[in-house]
């Protein structure tokens, strides 16, 4: 019988053994195997986010691509609208038209000043601000002359004040827009002046 209990027993301490070898697997793993299965749900979380970014940087790396193709054509453009300009030196005798009306009138130029231009699509604006001394109906005759030039001439403001009892100045600020025509290459030669 002995030997029998001695099985037994040995049975049991095999037995017992391989009970707490499993627990403390189990419970190293479950509490190792935890810790992995956060880790793995958190880097499964940073994965998600991270191909979100992806797709937000995906977008903004199209809509780069969309505004530098748009960059470049307002470049192209710019420099098509450069090469097309009144060269400013030759900006004199593109107003020929004007100092010509305002010759033929019996009138007192105070001043004459070009002012900033500002350059759209297909033509250019050149400011002007002119100040004229005269009889009232002969402002009157230069407005009518000015406003019959070939090219457009855009009134922006008009100021009448009495210098004397037979006199009136006129302040005329006005916008010349020279064309700028798929045909103009570059120089006034090529755009209508008055």
């Amino acid at each position: 019988m002995k030997t029998k209990n001695n099985t037994f027993a040995k049975r049991e301490k095999y037995l017992l053994l391989i009970i707490a070898l499993l627990g403390i697997f189990t419970a190293g793993w479950h509490f190792m195997g935890s810790a992995l299965l956060t880790e793995v749900k958190t880097l499964h979380r940073e994965q998600n986010s991270l191909a979100e970014e992806e797709k937000i940087l995906l977008s903004i790396l199209q809509d780069r691509e969309v505004i530098e193709a748009e960059i470049t054509l307002l470049d192209d453009q710019k420099e098509r609208l450069l090469k097309k300009i009144p060269d400013l030196a030759k900006l004199p005798q593109a107003l020929d038209g004007l100092e010509i009306v305002l010759n033929s009138h019996n009138l007192n130029v105070n001043s004459l000043r070009i002012g900033e231009s500002s350059f759209k699509e297909d033509h250019v604006e050149v400011n002007l601000n002119l100040k004229v001394t005269g009889r009232p109906y002969v402002l009157q005759s230069l407005l009518q002359d000015i406003e019959n030039l070939p090219n457009l001439v855009l009134f922006e403001k008009l100021k009448w004040s009495n210098t004397n009892k037979s006199d009136t100045t006129l302040e005329l600020h006005l916008k010349k827009v020279f064309s700028l025509n798929d045909q103009a290459a570059s120089g006034l030669e090529k755009i209508p002046a008055y």
